[in-house]
């Protein structure tokens, strides 16, 4: 990613299926986050080197399907909010509102127990 000289952003570590966030590496992150996958940094007129690392979820652990069936579900309602908000056709709303609904089943699946 590049930015431009004395300006800011965020970077948000999303991890893979089977997979946990791990940390952040690199000076560029050591202001505290209200979420700790997220880093948020100030550029001034350098360059800022980040790494976001990632460890193998424990088996069995809700990070596995149950964790990733959360995931979907918050994206499939998070396109489905987007796409209201910028009126986008009824087609695909509807589109839409069946993945959250195929989302939400899984989840269920997923996470009985």
């Amino acid at each position: 990613m590049s930015y431009y000289p004395d300006s800011s952003g965020v970077l948000t570590a999303q991890p893979a299926k089977g997979s946990v966030f791990g940390g952040w590496m690199g000076i560029a992150c050591e202001s505290p986050s209200p979420k700790p996958t997220q880093c948020n940094f100030d550029i001034g007129t350098g360059t800022l080197y980040v790494t976001a690392y990632f460890n193998d979820a424990p088996p069995g652990s809700e990070n596995d399907a149950c964790a990733d069936a959360k995931a979907d579900l918050a994206k499939a309602k998070e396109k489905l909010a987007k796409l209201k908000s910028n009126d986008a056709s009824d087609r695909k709303i509807d589109k839409a509102k069946g993945k959250v609904k195929k989302a939400k089943k899984a989840k269920k699946k997923a996470c009985a127990g």
